[in-house]
């Protein structure tokens, strides 16, 4: 019975979404009729070398070229491309004799600011992102896209984020309130800690977890170079028995896992999904070099495949390829194992620091 109620009231959201996109595809195709030629055109950057600026007349009467970038005047970092679509960039040519550190940097600048990438085909082998052959002026190219679920996956991960972590939060509700008042009374400072972490599609929000520092922590860090520098080499951590900052109480709340119980209010809000990759600090996007597009693909999550895989004891670039798998292969299925492989995984504290 319960089976088939179901049936009957998911048939019509189907229904809604088809008729969603048919009409969204009929908007485009129309609006790509009426509108001056002119203004369809993509404006595309080449980036390459000196014999590069003929393949921008083979892209066809649908592309403008905007310039030339040639290889030695390609910026250290990220930041410094962003000059680049001042213009109104909305495509990148990479060409086939960029080096492959400088490829990883474009792939992650164009994919993270929404522009279009295309390159030689055999520039195109890098982990993490799915290569689509495309023909514009009757040349090949390859248009590198980061891996994306579809509308339908979206929503249904949303959905399950939404009636999941609402479930979650109401039936934890009174212990986090015990939790909130216990950090209060066991030192001074706020109940919950704030950090900026990478959002999805770039950006960043600030996660909530219940308080296990010293409100002064970060200063108490920086102030001991040595104990930074440790910090750093052990991938933004510190051995449990040598963290200062840590309170008697966070201890507990750390191998409990009790502390990332405010995150379920990022799921709710939708910064966070139950199930996704873990979400890093700003300073750990640098590790995932080439990769940034691929992991910022899906939202981050309270757990995942590093969560039930020994967490703390797991570093990268072990870390960065579970995130990169996860991406590449994810399933609801799969998003369901790892939430019953969570709840051992905590009981029995593997890698809780």
């Amino acid at each position: 019975t319960c089976g088939v109620l179901f049936a009957l009231l998911i048939r019509p959201i189907w229904l809604l979404l088809g008729l969603l996109v048919v009409a969204e595809r009929f908007a485009v195709s129309t609006l790509e009729l009426r509108l001056p030629r002119r203004r369809l055109k993509h404006r595309v950057l080449l980036i390459g070398g000196s014999g590069a600026s003929p393949a921008l007349v083979g892209l066809g009467p649908t592309s403008q070229a905007v310039g030339v970038i040639k290889v030695d005047e390609l910026p250290e970092d990220i930041e410094g491309m962003e000059h680049w679509l001042r213009g109104g960039v909305d495509t990148l040519l990479v060409s086939a004799d960029v080096p492959p550190e400088h490829f990883g940097r474009l792939t992650d600048f164009a994919l993270t600011h929404g522009c279009r990438l295309l390159c030689a085909p055999r520039a195109s082998e890098l982990d993490g992102l799915d290569a689509k052959r495309v023909w514009l002026g009757g040349n090949p190219y390859s248009e590198l896209t980061s891996p994306s679920l579809r509308a339908s996956q979206l929503f249904v991960k949303r959905v399950v984020d939404i009636f999941g972590g609402g479930l979650l939060l109401c039936v934890f509700a009174p212990l986090l309130a015990i939790l909130a008042l216990a950090v209060k009374l066991d030192s001074p400072g706020p109940v919950f800690f704030r950090q900026r972490r990478a959002a999805y599609r770039g950006g960043f929000f600030e996660l909530l977890k219940l308080r296990s520092m010293r409100a002064d922590a970060e200063t108490v860090l920086r102030a001991d170079p040595e104990m930074y520098a440790r910090y750093l080499e052990n991938d933004f951590k510190l051995p449990e028995n040598e963290d200062p900052r840590i309170t008697p109480l966070g201890r507990t709340l750390r191998k409990t896992s009790l502390d990332e119980l405010p995150q379920l209010i990022n799921v709710v809000r939708g910064d966070m999904s139950l199930v996704g990759p873990r979400p890093g600090v700003e300073p750990e996007l640098e590790m995932y070099r080439g990769r940034i597009p691929t992991v910022l693909s899906m939202k981050p999550g309270i757990t995942g495949p590093w969560q039930i895989s020994g967490r703390s004891n797991i570093g990268f670039p072990e870390r960065a390829q579970m995130d990169l798998d996860y991406v590449r292969n994810w399933s609801l299925l799969r998003d369901g194992w790892i939430l019953l492989l969570t709840l051992p995984a905590v009981v029995l504290r593997r890698g809780a620091h």
